[in-house]
Parts: structure tokens; C-alpha cells; sequence
């Protein structure tokens, strides 16, 4: 069974009695989801958050990692952003929680063209402007290098974390996911199901998969790292790439489904992906590498590394 089979049945099980437990006395529309109430996005309680963790095999997961016992704390100190912690109990770790989610509903105005394409001019949204998944009591080491932006190894949850989110939107009647991916190797994990709304920028992003992760050794964190770096050349400009800010999406409602894998969106990506080239500055991005103690793991690849020096 898939991961998204699995927890679509988990979905169906949880009732919304379940999971307004706790969040005091709800007027009609709160309980429907129509309106906004108590909880991480309205919603979503603590104790809520933990009977989710629970069957979603959340807390599983975590403790079958070593985190025997969590605890969840939600912040709604902004009305309109709010902000999700999973702190490791046992052991107890301080420093750093387990998980931190900042996400917000929200309201997606699409540009003209795609307006036209889906037929109306807003999109109801459940905005991730933060994800971090990470392991606090752990070092970096030859099989965890850090990634940008990492000061911790990460988890290894982050399927089953998003999963839980889009699970959450279609709980909230929301017609998509949407992030904007801060570096290359986040757009990269996102791209299992997120697509940029933009066509050309969607086109753009698939270049450089073609072009710099081969001569990154085919992982996504040296190709995030030679992009930080300005190692990555656009051989348009003859300039260093600079990473874009654009925003991705994963649909929910069928319009945006429909959108994303119309002919037309696919013919215009494809033509932004023909019609970029990229280089990378080999040499300087494995010395780059090799001063943080990052290293190809595949063997074949090492034959190539030390060849190549």
C-alpha cells in the first residue's frame, strides 16, 4: 500500500469530534472548518496534533529513531501565521525541537494567464513558509552531510510529514500546498509533488536538474551547495545562477490538478527547459566540498572523484 493510500484511510477515520478535542466551545462553523477557531491554523489542537501524530504513525516513527516521548507545542500568537513544534522528551533534548512547522492559510492570486486556465481568480491555500525536520542530539558525518541552511542531520520523515500537511489542507477544504523553497535541494524534495505555478519557471527548475546534478555527483545537496556558491554558470548570461524565490504547488481541488497537467502547462515548461543551459565550475565545487567533508558516497563515483583530481 502507498503512502498516500495508507493515509488517506487513516483520513477517513479520524472524525472532526476527534480532533477538536480540547479547543473549548466551537461555534457551528468552526466545527465545519469554514470559519477559523482555536489551534495551529484554526483547527488543529494540541492534543488534536497528538491523536494525528498518533495514527498517522508519527510518533512511531520517531520513537523507532530513539524519541520515546515528544511533546507538541503550537504558537498563535500571530492570527494569521502560525507555528508547530515537536520537542524530544526522552531523551530531552533543549536545544533544537524534533520538527518546526510555521504555515498559514492563505489566499493564491494567480497571474493573468493562469486565472484564465483555471477559471477563477483566487486559490485557497495552506502555506508552508518553514519546514525544518532534524535530528538536535546528532553530528554531520560522511553518510549525513549538512545541506544548506542544515545545522543539524535531518530525520528522514520528511514523505510522511508533508503527506500529513496535504492531509490537513483537504481537511480545511483548501485547494493546495503551496512553499517557496528557499534552496535548490528543497525544491528538489518538493518536486515529488510540487510543481512551480509558473510553466517557465517549472521549465527553468527541471534545466538545472539536467544539467548540474550529473556533474554533482547526482545529489541534490552538492547541487544546492554549487548554486549557493555561484558555481553554477548560465550560459545565457555568462553569469552565476542565482537561486529564484518562486512558488510551488501541489493541487488538491481538480482545476488545479487539471492545470498542472494540462498539454499546454507541459509545452511551456518543456520550452523553458530547451531553451536554458547550464554549466558547473567542477573543480572549484569539489574543493568546496572536500573543505566541509562533503564526499561522493556511490563507489564508482569516488573512482571518478579521485581521478578527476
Amino acid at each position: 500500500m502507498s503512502l498516500r493510500s495508507d493515509y488517506d484511510r487513516v483520513y477517513r477515520s479520524l472524525s472532526r469530534v476527534e480532533l477538536q478535542k480540547g479547543a473549548g466551545d466551537l461555534d457551528l462553523p468552526d466545527l465545519f472548518g469554514s470559519a477559523r477557531g482555536a489551534g495551529m491554523l484554526g483547527f488543529y489542537t494540541e492534543e488534536a496534533m497528538r491523536l494525528v501524530f498518533e495514527r498517522y504513525g508519527f510518533l512511531r516513527n520517531l520513537a523507532d529513531q530513539g524519541y520515546g516521548e515528544v511533546r507538541i507545542e503550537i504558537r498563535c500568537d500571530d492570527p494569521e501565521e502560525h507555528l508547530m513544534r515537536v520537542w524530544s522528551e526522552s531523551p530531552r533534548i533543549e536545544t533544537a525541537p524534533l520538527l518546526e512547522l510555521v504555515a498559514r492559510r492563505d489566499v493564491l492570486r494567480p497571474a493573468d494567464e493562469v486565472e484564465a486556465r483555471i477559471g477563477r481568480s483566487y486559490v485557497a491555500v495552506l502555506n508552508i513558509d518553514w519546514l525544518q525536520l532534524q535530528r538536535p542530539d546528532s553530528e554531520f558525518s560522511d553518510e549525513r552531510p549538512p545541506l544548506p541552511g542544515q545545522h543539524y542531520p535531518g530525520l528522514g520523515l520528511g514523505r510522511e510529514v508533508l503527506e500529513m500537511t496535504r492531509q490537513a489542507a483537504k481537511r480545511l477544504e483548501l485547494d493546495a500546498l503551496v512553499t517557496v523553497p528557499s534552496y535548490f535541494h528543497n525544491a528538489f524534495f518538493y518536486s515529488s509533488e510540487f510543481q512551480y505555478v509558473d510553466p517557465h519557471e517549472q521549465g527553468l527548475f527541471l534545466a538545472l536538474c539536467r544539467d548540474v546534478l550529473p556533474r554533482t555527483f547526482g545529489s541534490a545537496g552538492a547541487a544546492s551547495w554549487a548554486i549557493l556558491e555561484s558555481m553554477v554558470l548560465d550560459e545565457d548570461s555568462q553569469e552565476p545562477f542565482k537561486w529564484f524565490h518562486d512558488v510551488m504547488l501541489a493541487p488538491i481541488s481538480d482545476d488545479l490538478v487539471a492545470y498542472m497537467n494540462a498539454d499546454v502547462y507541459h509545452r511551456e515548461s518543456g520550452a523553458a527547459l530547451r531553451s536554458k543551459q547550464f554549466t558547473v565550475f567542477e573543480a572549484a565545487l569539489k574543493r568546496h566540498l572536500a573543505a566541509r567533508g562533503i564526499r561522493p558516497l556511490d563507489p564508482a563515483l569516488i573512482r571518478r572523484w579521485i581521478a578527476d583530481q
